[in-house]
């Protein structure tokens, strides 16, 4: 969006110049927001936004740097955090489009109706990833719980077998001993 204005109208040198300073500094944090959580993705989140405030006076399309920002809301956790930055990024957004931006109320349509979507879907994709970890977890300690409730059991069976074998064991080596004694005092009294 930024660059359709330039289909128009000729870049001044010093758009040139943000454009490059822009493109040096918004990528690699771009793509670091994707990995950063907490403080980092807040601080993501507020350079982005800080990009978006220089460009207002320069271009219509800055609007798109606080769509940016609003996507980024959804990598803050829980969910409360990330609702008050969207909100803070939209607030941003409405007064410094109203203060500095030459087409004034326009200016909000890309922030308020594209990033709105974009920091609501971020967030709650968030939150569902966060859930479906948790899942995962309580699946994988029922399947642990479950592996050690085989085990107990397999114990139980083993230490009943053992002790059924050695109570037989010992049953018949009772019985052999009464035998035996049994054929020595016949033998004795023949």
């Amino acid at each position: 969006f930024m660059l359709w204005q330039y289909f128009f109208v000729p870049p001044r040198a010093i758009e040139l110049v943000m454009f490059g300073v822009t493109a040096v500094l918004f990528l690699p944090l771009y793509l670091y927001s994707f990995w950063a959580e907490g403080r980092a993705a807040i601080l993501c989140i507020a350079l982005t936004c800080l990009i978006g405030v220089v460009w207002i006076p320069y271009n219509t399309g800055a609007g798109t740097l606080f769509v940016f920002a609003a996507g980024m809301c959804g990598r803050l956790s829980p969910g409360r955090n990330a609702y008050r930055m969207l909100a803070a990024v939209l607030g941003l957004a409405t007064v410094a489009g109203y203060l500095l931006s030459p087409i004034g109320k326009t200016f909000l349509l890309a922030p308020w109706i594209i990033g709105v979507a974009v920091g609501l879907g971020s967030i709650m994709e968030s939150e569902q990833r966060a859930a479906r970890r948790q899942l995962l977890r309580k699946q994988e300690e029922v399947e642990h719980i479950a592996r050690i409730a085989e085990r107990e059991r397999i114990s139980r069976d083993l230490h009943d077998l053992l002790g059924h074998s050695l109570s037989l064991i010992r049953s018949e080596e009772h019985t052999s001993e009464l035998q035996s004694r049994e054929t020595i005092s016949y033998a004795v009294f023949c």
